[in-house]
């Protein structure tokens, strides 16, 4: 027996909270890791302001590139997402009230596809042009979606669903990982052995801010605007100058370390394997701090100006730099 379109997003969309949020509470602590200030620093101003551009981090086996990435997450504040699963059987047959996009921001109605806006107006009765609704709404963690190697077109930019198109009599979408991880953290390991068709997609569709699909009687588009960190390990093969371009920071995760930080890195791992809840807790303070910087920095954004000077600097720094 098939389940219907709606149901199996539905669980989907679950699973990935549940995945999600046992990622964050397993993750080591950002503040507890040793040295790296600079990458802190680049992935914290990535995390504030997604639309910089993704953030690579090279670096050999063994340098914390997975674990930056992780502890960066584990600091995200929730997010609020619309609620508009379907309920009835019924409902679910109708392609018309069926939502395509996933963790919408109730607040930007402009992202929304003509399924969503269909479910608010039919589903819900909410007048779309009203400035206050009571939209349907929950508080989730922001999603952590690593792309696998050896990922398929379809999972990533999403494909026809063949249950709900048997149910529905069309062709009903299937989000993939774009959609998944919408408002949250796009994760690429070992980005240099990455398909190349692959890669182009998903800078495609973040660098745009919105994946479109145009296959298998689908013409569709959903919002795609994850904050994209990868990484890679320079032994293993390079990443072509066009992609690393692409990003807006690129930095090594290799250091000097001495010997007393060889020490305090071990001791805190064996803690951390023992018991991440103590050792999370120990660190508590100090990663409250973090996430309290990120969230303040996000509500300030919107006011910060860049003087003329500011400007001439940076151009000046790019010029330098070869840029």
């Amino acid at each position: 027996m098939f389940a219907s379109g709606s149901t199996a997003m539905e669980e989907a969309s679950m699973s990935s909270d549940r995945v999600a949020q046992g990622i964050a509470n397993r993750a080591f602590p950002l503040a507890a890791i040793t040295g790296h200030g600079t990458l802190k620093l680049a992935l914290m101003l990535a995390a504030v302001d997604p639309g910089l551009g993704g953030v690579i981090i090279a670096g050999g086996r063994g340098t914390g590139k997975s674990i930056l990435a992780r502890g960066l997450h584990a600091l995200l504040p929730p997010i609020e997402v619309l609620s508009i699963d379907l309920e009835s059987e019924s409902e679910s047959t109708n392609s018309s009230l069926r939502s395509i996009g996933l963790n919408l921001d109730p607040n930007c109605p402009d992202e929304w596809d003509e399924g969503t806006k269909n479910v608010i107006a039919q589903k819900h009765d909410l007048d779309l042009n009203a400035t206050e609704n009571n939209l349907p709404t929950r508080v989730i963690p922001a999603p952590f979606v690593q792309v696998p190697l050896g990922i398929t077109e379809d999972r990533l930019v999403g494909s026809v669903d063949v249950a709900g198109s048997l149910a529905s009599g069309s062709a009903v979408f299937q989000p993939g990982l774009l959609a998944e991880a919408h408002r949250g953290v796009l994760y690429v390991d070992e980005l240099n052995l990455l398909d190349d068709g692959i890669v182009n997609l998903m800078l495609a569709a973040v660098g745009a801010g919105e994946n479109r699909v145009e296959r298998e009687g689908l013409s569709l588009s959903h919002p795609c605007r994850p904050m994209l960190i990868a990484t890679y390990n320079p032994e293993e093969g390079a990443v072509r100058d066009h992609l690393l371009d692409r990003f807006a920071i690129v930095l090594s995760a290799d250091q000097l370390i001495s010997n007393e930080q060889r020490v305090e890195i071990t001791q805190a791992v064996l803690s951390h394997g023992k018991c991440s809840e103590s050792f999370a807790q120990t660190w508590s303070e100090n990663t409250q701090a973090l996430a309290t910087q990120l969230l303040l920095a996000r509500q300030w954004l919107p006011d910060v100006q860049i003087s003329q000077e500011q400007i001439e600097y940076l151009v000046k720094e790019a010029i330098r730099g070869g840029g």
